[in-house]
């Protein structure tokens, strides 16, 4: 495993985990390893664009964030940040996409069951979590 890939798996537990119990994030979690991932990336010689390009997802969720009034969270997108510094553009793109249809699902099953109604608050980093970690296994080229 790759420096960034630890680095991504440490932010995303432990913002997660966060998440889970108390659904708010301490943004000095993605921030430290937003940091540290952005060194890892320069010692890797990664271009500034490229690490800028895949803040953009991030970056955008913040925004939303901001319009929605805390309605999505501005953890989820300082995690987001996070992410793409560490993984790229679409790399970060396809995490979101993955980690959206995990939550749908559970949230469907969890309305099908009664313990979630539309009003309910779900923490969205748990799934970014698993879908990171289905990433990883599923492999291909890392930079």
């Amino acid at each position: 495993m790759k420096t960034g890939q630890v680095l991504i798996l440490a932010g995303l537990y432990f913002s997660a985990r966060q998440d889970s119990r108390e659904k708010k994030i301490n943004l000095l979690i993605p921030l430290l390893f937003s940091i540290a991932l952005l060194i890892s990336s320069l010692i890797n010689e990664r271009k500034i664009e490229v690490i800028l390009m895949g803040c953009l997802g991030g970056l955008v969720v913040l925004i939303l964030s901001w319009l929605s009034r805390g309605k999505i969270g501005l953890g989820d997108g300082a995690v987001l940040v996070m992410t793409g510094i560490g993984m790229g553009f679409y790399r970060n793109m396809a995490l979101m996409l993955l980690a959206s249809a995990l939550m749908m699902i559970f949230a469907l099953l969890g309305m099908a069951g009664g313990k979630i109604c539309l009003r309910s608050k779900i923490a969205f980093v748990p799934f970014l979590l698993i879908a990171f970690v289905i990433m990883l296994a599923l492999g291909g080229e890392w930079r």
